[in-house]
């Protein structure tokens, strides 16, 4: 749940999606590359005669994206930044799609968590939990082994969900070395960072952000997820005089 509260916060408090300075461009589904025409088959036998020059990878990437297929056009992509390591619109593209991937996974974890509660619920408070006989016999095969698969599913869930937010944030720290200067990439660093729950490369990179963005209508905002995430150390206890 707080895991909940964390993700919901990182995208409401700076309104994403109001239109401000390209913030609406970030966590959402924009593929600018490749050409639109171009089918699997066709990039896969462009691949086959041209392994090393990445137009394949990249026409790839985008015939799977097309047909919704994330993970596939996640994996053609990385082949292709691995290939073109400085395409700035590429790696841009990467990382939404692995933010697109992040909140599927986000909202699967969720689903199968409200699942996981609605079954220990059900079990506490159903007909047999307040009598004689359910209490001596407590949980029910079937329902233990229930509960015991949605807990499985929720934790393989989460692990996802956690490798795909952190294929996010590295794919736009390599985003940002080349382009130190660009206030919104590295607003996105930080945004990543802190869905990631890297608190040290979050706050970092929104320090970052108020530098270059000092007149900033989110300062307030930033300075107070700041505080948020970075509390100040506790005050030394004073010692007692002897």
């Amino acid at each position: 749940m707080l895991l909940a509260v964390v993700f919901a916060g990182t995208f409401a408090f700076l309104g994403v999606g109001s239109g401000n300075s390209g913030l609406d461009q970030l966590f959402s589904n924009i593929f600018h590359g490749g050409s639109g025409g171009t089918s699997i088959s066709k990039a896969q036998k462009e691949i086959a005669k041209h392994p090393r020059q990445g137009k394949g990878y990249r026409d790839l990437a985008s015939a799977y994206e097309a047909k919704s297929q994330t993970e596939n056009a996640i994996a053609a992509l990385q082949q292709y930044t691995a290939l073109k390591p400085k395409d700035e619109t590429a790696l841009a593209d990467l990382a939404s799609l692995q933010g697109t991937q992040a909140t599927d996974l986000y909202k699967q974890y969720v689903a199968v968590s409200q699942q996981q509660q609605d079954t220990q619920l059900g079990q506490t408070f159903g007909p047999s939990s307040t009598s004689t006989l359910g209490k001596a016999l407590g949980t029910d095969p079937v329902t233990s082994a229930v509960q015991t698969s949605i807990g499985s599913q929720s934790s393989t869930v989460y692990g996802q969900f956690q490798t795909a937010a952190a294929g996010e944030l590295a794919t736009y720290q390599k985003l940002e070395k080349l382009r130190p200067n660009d206030s919104t990439t590295v607003l996105q660093v930080a945004q990543a960072a802190e869905q990631a729950q890297n608190t040290t490369v979050a706050v970092a990179a929104y320090k970052r952000y108020l530098k270059l963005e000092p007149g900033s209508q989110y300062a307030p905002q930033i300075k107070a997820k700041i505080k948020q995430l970075q509390p100040p150390p506790p005050k030394p206890v004073k010692k007692k005089k002897p």
